[in-house]
């Protein structure tokens, strides 16, 4: 069975040392993955949603780990540029939550966590990120 994104990126973080964290991200090497690394270190995504976590009903129902793999695509209904402008806020926070309360519920701190830009995984920065995949984040500014 395929791990869940949060328990890669948990797996990660507890490795020493940059190479051995790259030698994980590689391993498990997805796009979904390089999604969230993406939107969450890198400084060109800006989410348009309110800071914090909502109030939202964790997950309780068992074998939702892999369901944020489909998810990721969604995400960029929630970005302000490349986002669908047109969503009304409310119903963009309301999609949100709905995500939330779909995932597993490691994954919806993942997704709170990317939304205000912290991993809440240590040790992950955008220079072992770049390490494993070259160029996938941008420089800050």
């Amino acid at each position: 069975m395929k791990p869940s994104i949060s328990e890669i990126l948990e797996h990660c973080s507890k490795q020493s040392g940059t190479n051995a964290k790259v030698e994980v991200l590689l391993k498990y090497q997805s796009e979904p993955l390089k999604a969230i690394l993406y939107y969450t270190l890198d400084p060109r995504p800006v989410f348009n949603l309110p800071k914090g976590a909502p109030p939202y009903k964790p997950n309780e129902f068992p074998d939702q780990h892999g369901r944020l793999y489909t998810e990721v695509r969604k995400i960029q209904m929630f970005l302000t540029n490349g986002g669908n402008p047109n969503l009304h806020p409310i119903k963009r926070e309301q999609l949100f939550i709905q995500m939330l309360e779909g995932v597993d519920p490691k994954d919806a701190l993942l997704l709170i966590g990317m939304k205000d830009k912290k991993l809440p995984y240590k040790g992950i920065t955008a220079n072992v990120v770049n390490t494993a995949f070259p160029g996938l984040i941008a420089d800050k500014e």
